[in-house]
């Protein structure tokens, strides 16, 4: 006999597998269904008067019957010798109710109570469903991919510009000089900024002077080359990290920023000019004294009468 606590742990059991969406059952020695949880008739579209006295094995095609048996037999035999594992058996398409069919995994094992075997207990998931779970979980990782990168690009991006921002460049650069240090190249950077921002702002307001910022962004592009970085670096100042490039073709594309700037009429306001430092990098020299070269090159092209490139001397000052 079954004892009362027995009875009562399967009585809970069943009121667990009500809640699970895979489908739950127990059958007889002989394979026949005597009770099916409510997720069948989800996964398959049969009531359980149509289920229950049946087969298994009425519900699978013919070629699937012995694979099915073998599986139960050995969940029997594990159970006889003291191995309670379940047996799994996947790829298993059976019936249902319109006709279509599915894929399933099946996982069984033998029920043996004082000695003598009650028949089996078991699980039905549904593959074709966990594969649309499996899709929706990639496309939701592939969402999260996609707004973390949105996140990462709102967080290097200055707003006003558009271009990366002084972080950004930061990066660049360091990477820039790794590089510089590990293959022996060679590259520069460049500081930029605009002769009397602050008189523009004054005379024209603050909006016009963000005007002013966008359109010299758009210039910056337009005079650089596909190999080179342009960023803002802060308030009117801009940045360039320029690749493999020594300081006498780096001073060729300062000057034509300059000049580009120079001839450019900018609307409502008219005609601005920028100051330009440039700096080349040297062996094991780090970013930060490159930097510091290019903004001590900016501040001899402030003091020399602006709009001009400045060139740093090699190595440190």
């Amino acid at each position: 006999m079954i004892s009362e606590e027995k009875r009562t742990r399967g009585q809970f059991c069943r009121f667990h597998s009500e809640v699970v969406r895979d489908v739950v059952w127990e059958t007889d020695p002989s394979y026949r269904y005597t009770w099916v949880s409510p997720a069948d008739f989800g996964m398959r579209g049969f009531e359980d008067h149509e289920v229950i006295g049946k087969s298994v094995l009425e519900f699978l095609p013919a070629e699937s019957h012995d694979p099915v048996k073998r599986s139960f037999t050995e969940s029997l035999r594990r159970m006889m010798s003291g191995n309670g594992t379940p047996v799994v058996q996947s790829g298993m398409f059976q019936s249902t109710a319109d006709g279509a069919g599915v894929s399933t995994e099946i996982t069984v094992r033998a029920v043996i109570e004082e000695g003598r075997h009650l028949g089996f207990v078991g699980s039905t998931r549904d593959l074709s469903r966990e594969a649309e779970d499996t899709e929706k979980i990639r496309d939701y990782l592939g969402e999260i991919a996609s707004l973390r990168s949105e996140l990462n690009l709102m967080a290097t991006t200055d707003r006003l510009t558009g271009l990366a921002n002084r972080s950004r460049f930061d990066e660049a650069a360091q990477e820039e000089a790794r590089r510089s240090n590990r293959y022996g190249l060679t590259f520069s950077i460049a500081l930029i900024d605009i002769d009397r921002l602050q008189t523009v702002n004054e005379r024209f307001g603050r909006l016009s002077g963000d005007e002013v910022l966008r359109s010299l962004s758009e210039l910056i592009r337009r005079c650089i080359r596909n190999i080179d970085h342009a960023f803002r670096w802060d308030g009117g100042e801009f940045a360039l990290v320029l690749p493999n490039t020594a300081l006498h073709p780096a001073s060729g594309v300062a000057e034509r920023i300059r000049s580009t700037v120079e001839g450019f009429s900018f609307p409502a306001i008219g005609r601005i000019t920028v100051s330009i430092g440039l700096a080349e990098s040297v062996k094991d020299e780090d970013q930060e004294a490159l930097v510091a070269r290019a903004d001590r090159a900016l501040h001899a092209a402030k003091t020399g009468g602006r709009n001009r490139v400045a060139l740093a001397p090699a190595g440190p000052a």
